[in-house]
C-alpha cells in the first residue's frame, strides 16, 4: 500500500517530490504527462496519485478520471497552485508547500486505504 504515481511536466518538480515520497517510505513512480501516467497504470496499480492540477494537456481532476479506467481505487493529491475549487476528488495540497506537506497528504490517504 506504498505505490505512488507522480504526474508532473516539471523536472524539477518531480524530482522533489519522488526525493520527498522516497524519503517518507514510499515507492514512487514518476510520469511527465497523462499518457506516461496511463502506460504505468496499465503496466502495474497504484495506491495514490500524486498530479498537477494543471498540465499542458489538461486539468489532472481530467486525467485521474481517466487513470481510474486502470487503477479503479487510486485515491489523488492534487498539487495546486491556489486554493482548489470543486472540480476533483483527492486532497489538496497548495503551492508553496513543503516536502513534509506532500508526505503529509499521501500518508493521510494511505491511511484511508488501510481502512
Amino acid at each position: 500500500m506504498n505505490s505512488v504515481l507522480f504526474v508532473s511536466h516539471d523536472g524539477d518538480v518531480r524530482e522533489a517530490g519522488i526525493r520527498a515520497l522516497e524519503r517518507g517510505g514510499f515507492d514512487v513512480t514518476p510520469a511527465a504527462h497523462g499518457g506516461h501516467a496511463v502506460l504505468a497504470c496499465v503496466e502495474r496499480g497504484f495506491d495514490v496519485l500524486v498530479i498537477e492540477d494543471a498540465l499542458p494537456e489538461g486539468p489532472g481532476h481530467a486525467i485521474a478520471q481517466r487513470l481510474r479506467r486502470h487503477c479503479p481505487h487510486i485515491r489523488v493529491v492534487r498539487m495546486c497552485d491556489a486554493e482548489p475549487g470543486a472540480a476533483g476528488a483527492g486532497i489538496a495540497v497548495v503551492r508553496p508547500f513543503t516536502a513534509d506537506d506532500l508526505v503529509d497528504a499521501v500518508q493521510t490517504l494511505r491511511r484511508t486505504i488501510s481502512r
